[in-house]
């Protein structure tokens, strides 16, 4: 029998489209767990938009119009710009994979084979591809002039003061501009608008005394709760809408901690294993963060971070179709078009032993 090209993608079509859907969650990956991607593709952390780029508004100040007036005292009407809009670029990856035009032929006795086949190459291209979004979500761009790599939290959430190059012992909102952007991130700069920071405070040890307390200074002090309801006010619903991540030694420390100061441990040795949190919040260890010698822990609140995807091209997939300048080959591709948006720095927090601005 002879396979043209032709039956080579009507059978990969129609073997991927006898498949169920794949999710992320079901893709063995190197590291341990993949923290980022689940996160941000599910749920309430999605947000679907259009345009040439993702663009927001940020109340940067008030109206600068509230006083106490006295009886008949005139009143003054004050009217200044409250907004700075942040803008961010789309991002465009990519995973392809492809089949042989012999592949086929040597497997047609076989459909079974043919199937493995077709769905390993499949399920190796989405493995390449939340690899790599793991990857970048937890990085930054180098600079401005990077035009592919999306922004991950590091571009948001910046360890070090602003103007400096480390962090201070006493915190703040001083995380400023991610470096290599001196227009900010998103395009407002924290030069100029001071709200639009993240907490950032250095850290010696893994302790009650030090460490912990700062862990418990930055969650009070980026507990913001708006006054105004509608549209300002924060989604705060679901479950780990705030997870304190870190890398692995930092928090096996803690749990040492929590052990310390549990006088029912039983039986087991290890039992904070898993199980620690932090004022109810979950926290968890990024191989990612393994190898940054500043041991940062990154305090994220999921109500004002976000992945946006372009509609339609959120983890579209092609159809097989002959590869140009390979006339026994057809192949298919993974394609997400996004980028991330955070709405409000104030709500996030970046805790190291010593910062650099990356």
């Amino acid at each position: 029998m002879t396979i043209s090209i032709d039956d080579v993608a009507d059978i990969g079509n129609t073997t991927i489209a006898s498949f169920d859907r794949l999710k992320f969650s079901e893709i063995a990956a190197t590291d341990e767990e993949h923290h980022f991607l689940p996160q941000l593709i599910d749920g309430e952390n999605v947000k679907y938009e259009g345009g040439d780029d993702i663009k927001f508004d940020a109340m940067v100040r008030d109206s600068g119009g509230a006083r106490n007036i006295g009886l008949f005292d005139k009143e003054q009407i004050v009217v200044r710009d409250i907004f700075e809009q942040g803008t961010v670029p789309w991002r465009r990856t990519v995973s392809p994979y492809a089949i042989d035009q012999l592949e086929i032929a040597v497997n047609s006795a076989d459909e079974n084979k043919i199937i493995d086949m077709v769905q390993g190459r499949r399920a190796a291209a989405f493995l390449a591809l939340s690899n790599l979004i793991e990857t970048d979500g937890w990085a930054k761009p180098t600079s401005s002039t990077d035009e592919l790599t999306p922004f991950g939290l590091k571009y948001w959430m910046t360890k070090a003061i602003t103007g400096t190059s480390a962090a201070t012992s006493t915190g703040g909102f001083n995380g400023g501009n991610p470096d290599g952007f001196t227009s900010g991130a998103a395009g407002i700069s924290s030069s100029s608008f001071p709200t639009w920071a993240n907490w950032a405070q250095a850290y010696v040890a893994v302790t009650k005394d030090d460490l912990v307390v700062k862990m418990r200074t930055a969650a009070h002090r980026t507990n913001f709760k708006s006054p105004i309801k509608g549209k300002y006010r924060e989604n705060t619903r679901g479950a780990d809408k705030y997870v304190w991540y870190m890398p692995y030694t930092v928090l096996r420390g803690l749990e040492t901690v929590g052990e310390q100061q549990n006088e029912n441990l039983g039986k087991d040795i290890a039992s904070m294993d898993g199980e620690a949190v932090f004022r109810r919040n979950p926290m968890r260890a990024v191989s990612k963060l393994d190898d940054d010698s500043d041991n940062p822990i990154y305090a994220v609140n999921w109500s004002v971070l976000y992945v946006v995807l372009l509609r339609g091209m959120a983890l579209a997939e092609t159809k097989m179709k002959p590869v140009a300048g390979m006339t026994e080959t057809v192949g298919a591709n993974i394609r997400l078009v996004w980028n991330t948006k955070c709405v409000n720095r104030r709500r996030l927090t970046v805790l190291s032993t010593a910062a650099d601005n990356d």
